[in-house]
């Protein structure tokens, strides 16, 4: 199991929560839902292809794969300090973040995002920076990166759903809907953009148009367990526990099912909900 993967396990849910669950002291360790995760990607190559020949960097990769992520910080680290010139220290600098990130070192790895940035205005670093800052439950600042990198390039669907993301978690679901409608605009066949939308639309209330784009998704043969949870989500906040439970307990053990379902029974919707059906 990949470090990401076993992430997703671990902290299912830090997606939309701050605003949405009513009274819930946990409400800065929960609900991350895959949604967020969908932004964490793999190792940065850049010009590491051109790198792949060496063998301390392709060692640090192997670590990370096998989620030594501090053994993989260490390797990266001691690269910086011998790379030059300071362009061929970006991919290193992206790579090292995403393993402090691995690692659950937010804090460290904003500031190494912020050095790359100060080397070279890469999108990559500020995608990986605004990453941080969702993270740790901050929408405001990722907002205003990824609103820079829109400006720069108004077709980066990638751009516009992290946008829609940041905005669901701060409770504006009507800015996060607009920004996802606004991706698939640009990506209308994007599998994870339809997802994103489909959750946002669950958790303001309209659950009609919400399974339209889940339920093709979550129930397909093949469908992703971000796909899966999705929609289980949709199902327990339109009240059909059910259908949630038996979604969750595809990928997750009883406990974390009744552990999911639990805390979805928090969650207050920011509308009165459309479409829904009480068990």
């Amino acid at each position: 199991m990949t470090v990401v993967k076993h992430l997703a396990k671990r902290l299912f849910m830090l997606f939309i929560t701050l605003t949405l669950l009513a009274g819930c002291k946990m409400a800065k360790h929960l609900l991350m839902l895959f949604v967020t995760l969908s932004l964490l990607s793999g190792c940065y190559k850049g010009s590491l292809e051109e790198d792949q020949e060496n063998g301390v960097l392709r060692a640090a990769e192997r670590m990370r794969a096998s989620g030594n992520a501090v053994g993989a910080i260490s390797i990266y680290r001691r690269a910086l300090e011998r790379a030059t010139p300071d362009n061929d220290k970006l991919p290193i600098y992206i790579n090292l973040g995403d393993a402090l990130i691995e690692n659950g070192q937010l804090s460290e790895a904003r500031k190494v995002f912020e050095q790359a940035l100060d080397v070279d205005r890469d999108d990559q670093a500020k995608k990986r920076l605004a990453r941080c800052y969702l993270l740790a439950g901050k929408p405001d600042p990722v907002i205003t990166i990824y609103n820079e990198i829109i400006n720069e390039n108004d077709r980066d669907a990638d751009a516009y759903s992290a946008l829609g993301v940041a905005y669901d978690i701060k409770g504006d679901h009507k800015h996060a809907q607009e920004s996802y409608r606004t991706a698939l605009g640009i990506a209308p066949n994007d599998t994870n953009i339809q997802s994103n939308l489909g959750l946002s639309l669950a958790f303001s209330g309209n659950f009609e148009e919400a399974f339209q784009w889940l339920a093709p998704l979550g129930e397909r043969i093949g469908a992703t367990t971000k796909q899966r949870h999705n929609l289980a989500i949709a199902y327990a906040l339109s009240g059909q526990w059910n259908k949630a439970r038996t979604l969750f307990a595809k990928d997750l053990d009883h406990q974390a099912v009744e552990e999911n379902l639990h805390i979805l029974r928090g969650v207050q919707l920011t509308q009165p909900p459309k479409g829904g059906t009480q068990e």
